[in-house]
């Protein structure tokens, strides 16, 4: 389940996910962005590379309910598939962005190329 957010955190992490939909977010500047949900990710693909954005959830297993727990999630998977792929596993970006409430909104994300 996702966790404690209330209606305006709802509404900027609709805005981090639209945000990272548009092909002009992207340094690279592809032509199109493809986006795929899963239960603990939206995965970001544009035509050179994917960009994992994890979901603020907290479930029996695992908790990434909040940045400083999905950037320690995020940075031991990067640590796990560098040594299995290094030239595949790019490292971890944070996605900050001003927010509608005034503060700034850190996201963590994994960036892997295609």
């Amino acid at each position: 389940m996702l966790t404690g957010l209330d209606s305006e955190q709802w509404r900027e992490l609709g805005g981090n996910v639209t945000f990272l939909s548009q092909a002009a977010s992207y340094p690279e500047h592809p032509e199109t962005v493809g986006t795929i949900e899963t239960q603990m990710s939206w995965v970001f693909l544009t035509d050179q590379h994917a960009y994992k954005l994890k979901k603020p959830v907290q479930l029996l297993a695992l908790d990434y309910s909040t940045v400083e727990l999905r950037r320690q999630y995020i940075a031991g998977e990067l640590a796990i598939n560098q040594a299995l792929a290094p030239t595949v596993y790019l490292g971890m970006l944070a996605l900050i962005l001003p927010t509608n409430s005034g503060h700034v909104d850190c996201w963590w994300a994994e960036s892997v190329s295609l």
